[in-house]
């Protein structure tokens, strides 16, 4: 007990680090999940209101066929891109100042933070094109062997 206290009146000059208890960028990535959610179920809802699909177990792809969900989930999958991205941006940022005063070690550490910011940025790419080329529109099927027969001729 008297090993307790005397911890705990030892740690007092550390006590400061502890006042602020904002969120600070914390609520990015919180926020993201959230919308990302709300996108789905509310595109979900208003595909079963409008019987555009079978309500228990639906396909995925099959929900933002149609308008209007189609248009909703665009747009709103779109905003939830940027709410990605700028989480990925400041994880990023966050890593490159914790990790300024070191050199040796973390060097591998920050090339691995550089490859993970890429692969965000191209899962985030990607996420765009989900977003705004509907399933029943165009598919990579029809699309990318056109093409290649196009260029091959």
């Amino acid at each position: 007990m008297i090993f307790l206290v005397l911890s705990i009146s030892a740690s007092e000059p550390y006590s400061d680090m502890f006042e602020d208890i904002s969120l600070g960028f914390g609520y990015l990535p919180v926020l993201w999940g959230l919308f990302t959610s709300f996108t789905f179920i509310l595109c979900y809802g208003i595909a079963v209101s409008k019987n555009h699909i079978y309500p228990f177990i639906p396909a995925i792809s099959d929900t933002g066929a149609q308008i209007p969900e189609a248009n909703i989930f665009s747009e709103f999958f779109n905003f939830s891109i940027v709410l990605m991205t700028l989480s990925l941006i400041v994880r990023y940022l966050q890593f490159e100042m914790l990790s300024r005063g070191f050199d040796s070690p973390e060097f591998l550490l920050k090339r691995l933070n550089k490859v993970a910011l890429g692969c965000g940025l191209v899962s985030a790419f990607g996420g765009t094109l989900i977003a705004n080329f509907p399933s029943k529109e165009v598919s990579c099927t029809s699309v990318f062997p056109n093409h290649f027969q196009a260029t091959s001729a």
